[in-house]
């Protein structure tokens, strides 16, 4: 009786889907139709491109992500025939996708590789793929590597493999790995492992590693751990890094934003007294940037006081970042303008990037002279960064305009993914003749990456042109924007 609810329930919310699909579609003026005929011509271009023999390794790979998000018989034939890529990286994605394709012949088909393969990368992910689809336990085999493979890349990502399974009975093999393995890379994936798997018993032995070693990317990675626990314990251990003023600057700001990501803003006192401390220049500067990422609401008016007190440029443009994350960047945005003029272009560059943050388009004239002012690499693409947040056709016109002055490729790549991310038709249009007017293969596939996201189907009708573009990598970016497009919730109507 339940599960003929359930099916009653799921045929409602499919059907209710299909309407909400039709009626938006159907207002911005692109059919049903139009919609399975691109995506079916972009799936048969994607599959064309893993079965063409020629094409480099790299864009298979990428292909076969793209493919993982569809389904069908044809798809899952395609990882299959992949299996015997000579490219590991492709045979990897193509394991990966099975082990969320089941279908008839997946597991003889991972089990042949797991025989044959010598590659014990494979081997590893094709043990976690079968244990995934639950056809059998290949834990043991998991366990065995993680303790006593000879590569200790291999035993690292067995340790990962167990955290992305969820398996507990894996528990043991990785406290193991954690105490014991001579490599730190290993240890680090256990321990986040460990913590994925939800383990208290093993926080403690985390977080004293976290106290003791002097590695920093060891530390990093208890970090990471400790905020997946999430817990009150991990929470203490991360303040307590934190407090370490003799420590390394980076580490500790780490673990600051681990707790304002997990929402604790008990620190918070300590941090304002930091803060009203004379003498100490970079614990003052820690503690502007740290009330900003436990997002302390109380501290405001101590940070316009750093904002607006004695020169100090560094704290000033730290207090201006907190403020600007805590919502009380208006008051102070004309402010910053002087900053964009500083004589010091990390001043300049951080100074873009804190008006992105605001995003107040009354200092779009501002950042359109930045930008024109500057011939730094870092302080252009902030400037361009910024103007991207500004949702307004004048911040559009402001790029537009950037886009035909910078010779830059990584720049104009830049104003391009700004641009996708509007969602207003001006960003639209001007996608569409960069589009047209460049031949250039990087911007092209920028472009249809905005177009993509724009949201707007009518984009269908420009992507499908490109499923036959010379250039393969054309060809796949289109589809992949045809897929993302088609999965858009819509919008309209």
């Amino acid at each position: 009786m339940r599960n003929s609810k359930r099916l009653r329930t799921r045929a409602v919310w499919r059907y209710t889907w299909f309407i909400l699909f039709c009626v938006g579609a159907w207002s911005c003026g692109v059919s049903r139709q139009e919609v399975d005929l691109a995506k079916e011509d972009a799936l048969n271009t994607v599959l064309g491109l893993v079965q063409d023999g020629e094409l480099d390794g790299a864009l298979v790979a990428e292909a076969v992500t793209v493919l993982d998000g569809l389904d069908g018989a044809n798809v899952q034939s395609a990882f299959l025939t992949l299996l015997g890529h000579p490219d590991e990286i492709v045979v990897l994605r193509a394991v990966e996708a099975l082990g969320r394709h089941n279908g008839p012949g997946v597991v003889d088909a991972l089990r042949g590789v797991f025989e044959k393969t010598e590659s014990a990368f494979v081997k590893v992910e094709v043990a976690a793929a079968l244990e995934r689809l639950n056809t059998e336990t290949m834990s043991p085999w998991l366990a065995e590597t993680l303790g006593s493979g000879r590569m200790s890349m291999v035993r690292s990502k067995a340790a990962a493999a167990f955290g992305q399974l969820g398996n507990a009975s894996a528990v043991p093999a990785l406290r193991r790995a954690f105490g014991e393995d001579p490599d730190p890379v290993v240890r680090s994936s256990a321990a986040l492992a460990l913590a994925r798997l939800a383990d208290l018993q093993s926080l403690p032995a985390i977080a004293d590693t976290l106290l003791k070693t002097s590695q920093l990317s060891t530390s990093l990675v208890m970090v990471e751990a400790l905020e997946e626990f999430g817990t009150a314990e991990a929470i203490d251990h991360l303040e307590t890094v934190a407090k370490q003023t003799t420590w390394q600057h980076s580490l500790r700001i780490r673990c600051l934003e681990s707790l304002g990501g997990l929402s604790a803003r008990t620190i918070g006192v300590f941090l304002k007294e930091q803060l009203l401390e004379e003498g100490h220049p970079m614990n003052r500067l820690l503690a502007v940037d740290g009330l900003g990422w436990i997002q302390d609401s109380t501290a405001v008016e101590l940070l316009r006081s750093a904002f607006y007190g004695p020169e100090n440029q560094p704290l000033r443009l730290s207090a201006a970042w907190s403020l600007a994350r805590l919502g009380h960047g208006f008051d102070i945005s004309e402010e910053l303008e002087k900053d964009l003029k500083s004589m010091h272009r990390p001043f300049r560059r951080r100074a873009a990037e804190i008006l992105g943050i605001i995003a107040d388009e009354r200092r779009i004239p501002a950042l359109r002279d930045a930008f024109s002012q500057n011939r730094e690499f870092s302080v252009r693409l902030a400037v361009v960064q910024a103007l991207g947040k500004i949702s307004t056709a004048e911040s559009i016109e402001a790029l537009v305009r950037a886009f035909h002055k910078d010779t830059s490729l990584e720049i104009r790549e830049s104003i391009i993914d700004a641009l996708g991310k509007f969602g207003l038709r001006e960003a639209t249009e001007a996608l569409n003749d960069i589009l047209a007017q460049n031949e250039e293969a990087s911007l092209q596939a920028a472009a249809l990456r905005g177009l993509a996201q724009s949201g707007d189907l009518k984009q269908l009708k420009t992507l499908r042109t490109f499923l036959t573009n010379a250039e393969p990598g054309l060809r796949l970016e289109a589809a992949r924007g045809i897929f993302d497009l088609a999965r858009t919730e819509i919008q309209h109507g």
